[in-house]
């Protein structure tokens, strides 16, 4: 008659699977991998949001100093000749 029973029970005894050495090494490994993989998604999410509202902040203030740019030249357009408007216009009086 085969032996069916493994080698090592003998020596293990009855050691159930949630108090084996494998078990706690796969769960502390499994949660110190998730842990970390949350830190970096943290981190990730955090830089490139600073990252993002930085370069829109930017890209405002350029758009703000253009436009008030191409204002300046057309009412400097429109002033040039108003201010000789009065030597061509006949004075009244």
């Amino acid at each position: 008659m085969p032996n069916t029973e493994l080698p090592y029970a003998a020596i293990a005894g009855d050691v159930r699977w949630y108090d084996s050495l494998r078990t706690r090494v796969a769960l502390w490994s499994g949660a110190l991998t998730l842990l970390f993989l949350l830190g970096v998604t943290v981190v990730t999410s955090w830089y490139l949001r600073r990252e993002i509202l930085d370069r829109a902040q930017r890209d405002t203030r350029a758009t703000t100093i253009a436009a008030a740019g191409r204002l300046d030249d057309n009412l400097r357009t429109l002033t040039q000749p108003a201010t000789t408007l009065p030597i061509w216009w006949p004075a009244r009086g």
